[in-house]
């Protein structure tokens, strides 16, 4: 019994010493500290799963066991701390829920080799003495009243008990403080509670709560199946009753009998438009209605459904909750772009992607969301097509091979497109070999450098050998992508359709693949709250609204209700996380991040209450952006429940006042 028992403490006492440690690499990795804030809630939850290790009879599996659950803290801290390096983020529930399709992206050269190390020597610890202590390959059959049974027993429910008193000490506290919140404002940003309860800010919640707690919290949320209260939905019908209707405007209603496309480019930087190489998009951002500040920071699905559905739901796992294979109740969301659109008489609404359906699911999400139709590279009948990401077809054979559904000539039309070929990492792909031959033409490309420097001083060339390769590789999709738009304004020339088809072009992010962003523009790979990051190109183009260089703040909130202002569909502003740009309220747009970060063109902050430099804003600017913020997120707590509870399933009386 006594062997058991120093086994089993061994084995329980190993595990938590590594979970410990490994907490401390990624804090340290994440420049987070060396523990959580409240480390007692990450404690609780590793002594509660070391206890359940401590009872287990066999040697083996104590071993096994230990060793899994420390597997995945490991693999969880890698990817977190690879995926903050490159974008800034955490890896959550969300991606884990959409399975693969998450992490096809990644690109092993982003694999960080101190990381690598550090957790390879845990490993090798942990196999080594957990292989010395299996050797005596003890294993217990509990036998009903035994001593050992009830030894065992005793100490597992005092260890249970400890554990469980702890944690609610713990969480109590944090309830205690949320109760002393004496306004709005520190009820949602200064109050850790709020802040466990939703993990809105996933880094901020990491750092208090740690990676157990966080995580622990995240999957309960998930499989929270507690319905509202007859008040609370009271409550949330009286928000979209009394929701304020879109006003009018001077541009209200200027494309009511207009087609519309909207664009969603991959990765797509200023730095990559020039009037020689990109002669389209450059004539675009010059005679159409040009967003300078226009400033994203999102993956591709996030910021292509926040224009789809106008706001972004972030109670739970998108994919997997709203649109599963045999969804219980059908998701009602009439307020979306395409269903909107549907209302005035829109007739063909279709979603275009030169890649695979299947890629984030859209085969599920986007009829649901509204299209008649998912049309991705299997029914483009591109040649030389290959289903292997990052081996990517050319934006413009996907122009050139449906462009009659794109654009019909007999319906009134909205297409949505989201490209791919710029997508990284930026390496060879022999279907662009045209274009790298036009980069190789010295004289051409000696002036096109000149003109870089001269038009881009804020930014600068490449200079490193490996880097200016990434950069001509990635000029080389965006010189494909501008030969489609080429191609589709041409075909829109030839069947008279140039007056009356508005286009919408803008990024889904920056060009962050190989670091390519982050060289030319100057700016560490650690410096994330540089806004700059993320101010990408969005051009309307039309010739209606005509001509204009835009310096005003926009992001992709903006987007979909500047469109249904334009078309002249009236609008619930309290079911849009954004503002037309031409409201008067546009100034009120605030962006926040999916993958964290609250910003304007030139304020950040990574949870609403620390904001980067302060004490160089002036007080009334911080005040408003605090305010705004405080606005968005009062509103985002409404379009959560209205999602995840399908309101409008349950009362269709609401679909008069969207």
């Amino acid at each position: 019994m006594k062997k058991f028992l120093t086994r089993s403490v061994f084995f329980s006492v190993i595990y938590i010493v590594l979970a410990i440690i490994v907490e401390i690499v990624t804090f340290l990795m994440l420049n987070l500290g060396l523990f959580p804030t409240y480390f007692i809630l990450d404690l609780a939850i590793m002594f509660c799963l070391a206890t359940i290790i401590f009872i287990i009879p066999s040697s083996l599996a104590q071993s096994i066991t230990a060793g899994i659950i420390l597997l995945i803290q490991i693999v969880i801290s890698y990817i977190n701390i690879t995926l903050y390096e490159i974008y800034g983020d955490l890896l959550s529930l969300d991606m884990i829920a959409l399975g693969g399709e998450a992490f096809k992206a990644f690109d092993p050269a982003d694999l960080n080799g101190l990381v690598t190390l550090i957790f390879v020597v845990l490993a090798v610890v942990y196999i080594l003495l957990s292989k010395k202590a299996c050797k005596c390959k003890m294993e217990y059959k509990y036998k009903f009243k035994s001593r050992l049974s009830l030894i065992l027993l005793g100490i597992f429910i005092v260890n249970q008990a400890i554990v469980g008193c702890s944690y609610y000490l713990q969480y109590n506290a944090l309830q205690l403080e949320a109760s002393e919140s004496t306004s709005e404002y520190e009820e949602y940003f200064e109050n850790d509670a709020a802040l466990y309860e939703s993990l809105v800010f996933k880094v901020d919640s990491l750092k208090k709560f740690g990676t157990y707690a966080f995580y622990a919290k995240g999957i309960f949320n998930m499989l929270s199946l507690s319905d509202l209260s007859d008040q609370e939905y009271d409550d949330i019908c009286n928000y979209i009753i009394e929701g304020e209707q879109s006003t009018v405007n001077s541009n209200t209603g200027l494309w009511e009998d207009n087609n519309i496309i909207v664009i969603m480019v991959e990765s797509l930087e200023w730095f990559a438009i020039d009037p020689d190489y990109t002669p389209t998009l450059y004539m675009m951002s010059q005679e159409g209605y040009t967003l300078n500040n226009y400033y994203s920071k999102n993956k591709t699905n996030i910021s292509e459904t926040d224009v789809i559905l106008g706001n972004q739901p972030l109670s739970i796992s998108f994919y997997e909750n709203y649109f599963s294979e045999n969804p219980s109740e059908e998701l009602i969301i009439p307020f979306t772009l395409p269903n909107k659109l549907k209302e005035a008489d829109y007739t063909s609404i279709n979603f275009f992607h030169d890649y695979l359906d299947d890629f984030y699911r859209r085969y599920l999400t986007h009829p649901a969301m509204g299209f008649d139709d998912v049309i991705d590279m299997d029914d483009m009948n591109i040649s030389n097509a290959s289903p292997v990401f990052h081996d990517f077809v050319r934006d413009s054979d996907m122009f050139k091979n449906v462009i009659d559904q794109i654009a019909p000539t007999d319906e009134k039309f909205f297409s949505f497109i989201t490209t791919v070929t710029s997508h990284g990492p930026y390496t060879y792909n022999y279907r662009l070999d045209e274009y790298y031959d036009m980069l190789a033409d010295t004289e051409r490309y000696t002036a096109f450098v000149e003109w870089f420097n001269t038009n881009y001083p804020e930014y600068e060339y490449p200079t490193d050998e490996d880097m200016l390769e990434y950069y001509l590789y990635y000029k080389a999709a965006i010189m494909d992508l501008d030969a489609g738009l080429a191609y589709l304004l041409q075909y829109l020339e030839d069947n008279n359709m140039s007056d009356n088809t508005s286009i919408v072009l803008y990024a889904d992010h920056y060009a962050y693949y190989n670091e390519l962003t982050y060289d030319i523009k100057n700016i560490g790979n650690k410096i994330y709250y540089n806004t700059e990051l993320y101010r990408v190109p969005c051009i309307i183009y039309d010739t209606a609204l005509g001509t204009k260089q835009e310096d005003m703040f926009s992001c992709v909130f903006n987007i979909t209700p500047t469109i249904l202002d334009l078309c002249g569909i009236t609008y619930n502003e309290a079911l849009y996380a954004g503002y037309s740009i031409f409201s008067e309220k546009a100034d009120d747009t605030i962006f926040v991040s999916r993958i964290g970060g609250v910003m304007r063109n030139d304020i950040y902050s990574d949870n609403v209450v620390d904001i980067v430099d302060e004490e160089t804003y002036d007080e009334l600017e911080v005040q408003k952006f605090r305010e705004d913020s405080l606005t968005y997120f009062i509103k985002q707590g409404y379009i959560n429940d209205i999602y995840k509870y399908n309101v409008f399933s349950k009362y269709p009386d609401l679909l008069g006042y969207i």
